[in-house]
């Protein structure tokens, strides 16, 4: 399957919403790819912008001490349902034993595929923490749910609607697409 979606072999093809396929093709090359790059003032200010991110960041978590915050990066991997439980439940962990300190100085949580499911969800049980005190995100219910079957109809759409006849569609302005697991 990854080789008839990668060559865009067969009837049908995947695209995203919301772009125009219609027009002539980017370069896909280091001369496309060094021509995105900014530069100059671009570049300056998109430095200045991110720079001034972190200074709110370090206001926001630089205690009464004064001390350096300590800044968190958490990465996951990809591998489907394994992975989201995985990375769920040790980042529900690690930040129950800090007591919300890990998510606290979590500044980007990035990753791929399974893993990606498991911090968006501990990501939106903290969110929803924050409106909603007595919630507990640490609860074994929630690791529960991320180690059900997720993916499941994500693969019974490949099965049946990608590979097949894809009968549902989306319209997006002026444009009509079929609908995929994408």
């Amino acid at each position: 399957m990854h080789l008839v979606s990668q060559n865009n072999v067969g009837p049908i093809q995947s695209k995203a919403f919301g772009l125009n396929y219609d027009v002539e093709k980017a370069p896909y090359d280091l001369s496309g790819i060094e021509g995105s790059i900014p530069v100059g003032d671009e570049l300056k200010e998109d430095i200045e912008h991110h720079i001034d991110i972190l200074r709110k960041w370090k206001i926001k978590n630089t205690n009464l001490s004064g001390e350096k915050p300590k800044l968190v990066i958490i990465c996951s991997t990809g591998g489907g349902a394994r992975s989201a439980l995985w990375a769920f439940r040790s980042i529900q962990f690690a930040d129950s034993l800090s007591k919300g300190g890990l998510l606290d100085h979590c500044h980007l949580m990035t990753g791929a595929s399974g893993g990606m499911f498991g911090l968006s969800y501990i990501r939106e049980l903290k969110l929803r923490k924050l409106e909603n005190d007595s919630l507990n995100i640490y609860s074994k219910i929630y690791a529960d749910n991320v180690g059900k079957d997720l993916l499941n109809p994500i693969s019974t759409t490949l099965a049946l609607n990608d590979l097949f006849v894809r009968w549902q569609t989306f319209s997006d302005g002026s444009k009509l697409y079929t609908k995929d697991r994408g």
